[in-house]
């Protein structure tokens, strides 16, 4: 028997079981699953710590199985539970972006800035800011001003830091959320980037700020 048919099978129990409300389908699911999707969100979610990973898998699990008569057997089990994991990562990333606002917006939006066009030297932003005290909560104000979608995409860049975003996947994220699931495509999104960029660098100027004066976005 081939690998293919070996999944197919073990879908099709695992299935059956599971609309049988079968408990020990969970621990086959962690033993034959969760090591491949932990490898797997591990990898696309570089950021993630190892008990972060770990934690997207177990929720991916839980979920499955409490939606399991959604299931309907025709789809391959490991890449459903793979696309629930993503989810879940997903979320965990907002979530993260949401702590991120509340206890460092400025510090974001000014590493954004300094690294996506190759400014002022991370190490120079604390200088920076003792030079210009009042420059986080301008910045935060104008980030504001932005629409909701411009700020969920600097947000996104932002949190990536040095690793490099997937705008293709950021747009079926945002999809989901401002266009009923229709994705967004790759180009429209670094339109959105870069247009929130230019809005932030005028409005900052408007408060007297030469932001490629101070170094940032040269």
């Amino acid at each position: 028997m081939n690998e293919s048919s070996q999944s197919a099978n073990l879908t099709e129990d695992l299935t059956l079981r599971a609309w049988e409300n079968d408990e020990s389908v969970l621990g086959e699911l962690v033993l034959s699953y969760a090591g491949k999707l932990e490898r797997a969100i591990a990898n696309e979610f570089r950021r993630f710590s190892p008990a972060e990973v770990e934690d997207v898998v177990a929720e991916a699990i839980k979920r499955f199985w409490e939606g399991r008569h959604d299931f309907d057997g025709q789809k391959n089990i490991g890449a459903y539970l793979y696309r629930i994991a993503q989810h879940v990562a997903c979320e965990l990333v907002s979530g993260r972006l949401n702590w991120q606002k509340s206890r460092n917006l400025e510090r974001s939006i000014d590493l954004f800035l300094v690294e996506s066009d190759g400014g002022v030297p991370v190490s120079d932003l604390e200088e920076l800011e003792s030079q210009n005290p009042k420059i986080c909560d301008d910045l935060n104000e104008v980030v504001r001003q932005l629409s909701e979608i411009q700020q969920d995409v600097i947000w996104a860049y932002a949190f990536a830091g040095d690793f490099e975003l997937d705008a293709a996947h950021l747009g079926r994220e945002l999809g989901n959320k401002y266009k009923d699931g229709i994705p967004i495509p790759a180009g429209t999104i670094r339109q959105y980037k870069k247009r929130a960029k230019d809005k932030i660098f005028s409005e900052m100027n408007k408060r007297g700020y030469d932001l490629e004066k101070l170094g940032v976005g040269e």
